[in-house]
């Protein structure tokens, strides 16, 4: 990747967003990919994968684009999906040569983790097709309450296996 690309990556730098290491874990995947077309029209793209390296880095599965580039996340999805050696999407993720990044509707995923998130969810398919109940919706639709009124009808003597999860602690807190 040229340094002119990359000086003006610099700005995720300066401002925190992300290290000098994930914007050099960038350009050694640019430099190993067999791009052959000037980068410099694709650097919301670039920042993207930069983005998406401090948010693996950070304990994120992916980096929802549309939470990070409030403005116009499509066209940044579309810069994406302009560089294939780079980026898959959902249908060509298993293509050959392997691009180093997913990218499934607004979430943009190191392929490795992809892979893993996409192993587990065909797990528990597989497992728990008939047992398996996923509840989602935003603050104050009823999620624990649901969960709550479901376990207060089952039957005294039935215990089930329930695995929960929360995407914040405090929503943790209420589940249990």
């Amino acid at each position: 990747m040229s340094a002119a690309v990359i000086n003006q990556l610099q700005h995720l730098i300066t401002s925190e967003q992300v290290s000098r290491v994930d914007i050099e874990a960038v350009s050694q995947l640019v430099d190993m990919s067999t791009i052959s077309v000037s980068l410099a029209p694709y650097t919301s793209a670039l920042a993207a994968m930069a983005l998406t390296m401090q948010a693996f880095r950070d304990g994120h599965a992916c980096l929802d684009l549309a939470s990070v580039v409030a403005h116009d996340p499509d066209s940044v999805r579309d810069s994406l999906l302009s560089l294939p050696q780079l980026v898959a999407t959902q249908e060509t993720a298993d293509a050959l040569p392997r691009p180093p990044f997913v990218c499934d509707g607004d979430l943009l995923y190191l392929s490795r983790v992809y892979d893993e998130e996409r192993a587990v969810a065909q797990q528990l398919l597989a497992d728990n097709a008939s047992r398996i109940t996923i509840v989602l919706g935003g603050p104050g639709t009823g999620k624990t309450r649901y969960v709550a009124e479901y376990l207060r009808q089952l039957p005294d003597n039935e215990v089930p296996a329930i695995a929960l999860c929360a995407p914040t602690g405090k929503a943790s807190q209420h589940l249990k």
